[in-house]
């Protein structure tokens, strides 16, 4: 039953509700013991127009099919989510933005080259990087997470403009 509360159906990746749960456990430990946290807020390009021309299902089957590369793309200590519809968040624990570049690069990359369907359909991703401030103690820590996905959530948009992009 828990894991109904907690998994996307049509991905099989943990929820949004999962992602804030885990957010603030990873965001405290952080703190705690001083190392770094980062978040990658990704946005899949264009998917409307994949809904368009293809049909709701086959949209689906592109989010099945991007929920698993971000999946098998990251290490086994860091945690993808669905946010809904085509918005997914990487939390990286012991990650600062560099790292979080770097992981988000190979994301993009893996993603740009599949072949979704065995076809030709290119699909791409943009990326907003944020991490967490260090020396934030003291401070709230539903105001940091908030933060830090706002934050997140700014560089995505930045990053969306130019499409297939990654911001930080």
């Amino acid at each position: 039953m828990e894991e109904l509360a907690t998994t996307d159906p049509l991905t099989g990746l943990y929820n949004r509700r999962y992602a804030m749960a885990r957010l603030h456990s990873e965001a405290a430990r952080a703190l705690r013991y001083g190392y770094p946290m980062a978040v990658i807020m990704v946005d899949v390009d264009s998917f409307k127009q994949v809904n368009d021309r293809m049909g709701h299902q086959s949209g689906d089957r592109v989010l099945a099919e991007i929920a698993a590369l971000l999946a098998n793309g990251v290490r086994h200590t860091d945690v993808v989510c669905r946010l809904g519809g085509e918005n997914f968040l990487v939390i990286l624990s012991m990650s600062g933005v560099r790292e979080a570049a770097q992981l988000a690069e190979q994301l993009r990359d893996k993603i740009q080259n599949h072949s979704f369907f065995g076809s030709n359909l290119q699909v791409t991703i943009s990326q907003g990087i944020a991490s967490l401030e260090t020396g934030s103690q003291g401070v709230s820590l539903n105001l940091l997470i908030e933060d830090l996905l706002n934050r997140a959530d700014h560089n995505l948009h930045q990053s969306k403009e130019t499409r297939n992009h990654i911001a930080w």
